[in-house]
């Protein structure tokens, strides 16, 4: 692979990374949404896993579009820290599929911005 092809995929990682932390926001914005139907007393708990993941998502992604690195960094901590939490919360480790499906939708772009971090200092 020719210098000028790999910096061209370098950059459309960076690319894809951002635009799936817009989709990531606007999952956030719509979690915070308020339901009409939700459960009166939930635990505070409840929140703390999901505060995580979002959170870290959207932190990460924002602080992405200036320091790479740093934010895929924070994403990538978000995920980890929101499966910690579950774990604490439901005294047992999610299954493996929502391991995977979490990762897959929060932690990717985080790796993403990591790898362009990586690659972008070498060059």
């Amino acid at each position: 692979m020719t210098s000028s092809s790999s910096h061209k995929l370098v950059v459309f990682a960076r690319w894809v990374a951002r635009i799936w932390g817009v989709m990531l926001l606007l999952i956030a914005i719509a979690q915070l949404s308020p339901d009409p139907h939700a459960r009166a007393n939930v635990p505070w708990q409840e929140y703390v896993s999901p505060i995580f993941l979002l959170g870290g998502a959207v932190l990460g992604w924002l602080i992405a579009w200036r320091w790479e690195g740093w934010g895929g960094l924070v994403m990538v901590c978000g995920w980890l820290f929101g499966m910690i939490a579950a774990r604490l919360y439901f005294r047992e480790w999610l299954p493996g599929n929502v391991l995977v499906l979490t990762a897959v939708i929060f932690a990717t772009p985080g790796i993403l911005f990591l790898l362009y971090a990586s690659a972008s200092r070498k060059e």
